[in-house]
């Protein structure tokens, strides 16, 4: 595959979800009773919590003595945005463990791992990019979608698609487009280094028959999916391979 374009693509692809829903004002959740709104709260010990509740006074949790805790999006979450949009990769990675480990258990994790891996992607280190990813599903969130799509595709770069096949069946089902065109292209991919060319063929089929190039993030996909049916074709001796050259 045309691994650098289709990691550009997956990395506008992430970059473009939306952000996990959080609330207005801190709020902590206890392990028994109901979620209660509080003034600040920051990160204690690693793992507990240190909050201002609602009558000034303080109150310490560690870890396990809470459901959970959330802030609304903080500035540190949103400058790793910005530096990943403005393709400072290396500052993303820099200054992502600091934030996570400030806000990673305040609903932030599963984001912050996410631009995490992103950075990673874009710069051709798939297997750092695959840890990030990993390290995100730890957390709750609303990026689970963006992590788990994000790994197929590091796994993809190092070769190792066949790992993550089962998410790629999921990966199909998809309502967006880019992400079922990536898993047939993959499905392809696995088929043909299995020695199994027709199989591949019927793969890399589906993304040129299911979806049409007004999609731009699906363009590079079925671009790719065209010159693999092209060369599958040929080396099996099907003159109907000239039918999927795209015309100049």
């Amino acid at each position: 595959m045309k691994r650098q374009q289709l990691l550009i693509g997956l990395c506008g692809l992430l970059a473009a979800a939306v952000a996990a829903a959080a609330p207005k004002t801190p709020v902590v959740v206890p392990i028994n009773g109901a979620p209660m709104q509080v003034k600040s709260i920051k990160v204690y010990e690693g793992t507990g919590i240190e909050f201002v509740d609602a009558n000034n006074r303080t109150v310490r949790l560690k870890g396990g003595q809470f459901k959970a805790a959330f802030v609304p999006e903080p500035e540190q979450v949103q400058a790793l945005d910005k530096l990943l949009e403005a393709k400072e990769y290396d500052k993303v990675i820099q200054y992502a463990g600091q934030t996570l480990a400030a806000y990673g258990i305040l609903g932030w994790g599963d984001k912050i791992a996410c631009l995490q891996g992103e950075a990673y992607l874009a710069k051709n280190d798939p297997v750092k990019a695959a840890e990030a990813f990993a390290m995100g599903m730890r957390f709750p969130g609303s990026y689970r979608d963006n992590l788990v799509r994000g790994r197929v595709q590091a796994m993809i770069a190092q070769g190792k698609a066949s790992e993550v096949s089962g998410d790629l069946d999921a990966m199909v089902r998809s309502s967006r487009k880019a992400d079922a065109a990536m898993a047939f292209n993959a499905r392809g991919e696995i088929l043909a280094k299995e020695g199994k060319s027709k199989e591949a063929v019927l793969e890399y089929l589906k993304t040129l028959l299911l979806f049409d190039d007004e999609s731009k993030d699906v363009v590079p996909y079925r671009d790719e999916a065209r010159k693999q049916v092209v060369a599958l074709m040929r080396k099996l001796g099907d003159p109907k391979w000239q039918l999927f050259v795209k015309a100049e």
